[in-house]
């Protein structure tokens, strides 16, 4: 059963900020490459941990986030759910056409990648420019 009988109290939203950011941090350098940690934001952070993703990285994203105190009762009081499944399948889509040589739909791809899915913060975003750069260069 889904609680919503009371509210985060402030102090509680900046401690889990806090606590992801410390969590980030420990993965990767902010701004260096890969991005998809210091990409995500809040809701994406807590969509990961609230619904069950079939990607194995997010596994395990998900089964550290789990092992800090206090953030599966934070659980319960978040309802926004962010596209983030609907990204990954657009992601996968890419890899997959890239690496059979199906350039074509690249492009597009890539800009709905960066652009239709403001919800999940900078998730992916930096990858696809360098992709963006990269068929550019080969293409022009």
């Amino acid at each position: 059963m889904k609680r919503t009988d009371c509210t985060l109290k402030m102090g509680d939203v900046h401690s889990l900020l806090d606590l992801m950011t410390s969590l980030n941090q420990g993965y990767y350098s902010h701004y260096t490459p890969p991005y998809w940690i210091s990409g995500l934001n809040t809701e994406s952070w807590l969509t990961i941990l609230s619904t069950d993703m079939p990607q194995h990285i997010f596994r395990l994203l998900k089964k550290i986030m789990l092992k800090e105190p206090g953030l599966q009762d934070i659980v319960h009081y978040f309802s926004q759910r962010v596209k983030i499944n609907e990204k990954l399948a657009l992601i996968e889509l890419f890899q997959s056409e890239l690496s059979q040589g199906c350039f074509e739909n690249l492009e597009e791809l890539l800009q709905k990648i960066q652009n239709n899915f403001p919800d999940t913060g900078a998730y992916y975003y930096f990858e696809a420019e360098m992709y963006k750069k990269a068929l550019e260069e080969k293409t022009g």
